[in-house]
């Protein structure tokens, strides 16, 4: 149950979400203890902008609007440009129409977002705890979970 919660505390800010046995899932929750106390992941940002959150990594979330609705608001999983296979939540912030008024790009919020690793087995970088805004394509979206939606 501990171990569950610490790794749920987490959130993929490098190309890959580690696929660990049990064995390494407990060397990870000993090694990266220190991170995980200091609570500065995207999972424990977006906790300070929505009441109810998921169980789980936000690379795990569930989505409950198509990407192309997206608001402010949302809370969305998205690809990484430098490394497709990896995944990214934030919380976006707002979002910019096209002259048809479809949603095109959105600015999102999160803390661990990019600037380079300072320990890549912890996937802490260092903005860790530092909240950034980043500018993300409806296209690099690859879910949307709008917290005052049901889950399907």
């Amino acid at each position: 149950m501990v171990l569950a919660w610490l790794l749920s505390m987490l959130c993929l800010s490098a190309a890959t979400w580690p696929r660990t046995s049990h064995a390494q899932e407990g060397k990870f929750e000993a090694d990266c203890a220190k991170w995980i106390e200091k609570q500065g992941y995207t999972r424990n940002y977006i906790a300070t902008r929505v009441e109810n959150l998921q169980q789980g990594s936000p690379t795990q979330w569930r989505g409950n609007v198509e990407p192309s609705q997206v608001q402010v608001g949302d809370i969305v999983v998205v690809r990484l440009r430098v490394a497709p296979e990896g995944l990214k939540a934030g919380y976006v912030e707002s979002v910019i129409r096209n002259a048809n008024g479809v949603a095109a790009r959105t600015e999102v919020s999160a803390w661990n977002w990019g600037g380079g690793f300072i320990d890549r087995p912890c996937f802490v970088t260092k903005e860790f705890g530092v909240r950034s805004v980043n500018p993300v394509q409806v296209s690099e979206i690859v879910r949307v979970w709008r917290p005052s939606l049901p889950l399907p």
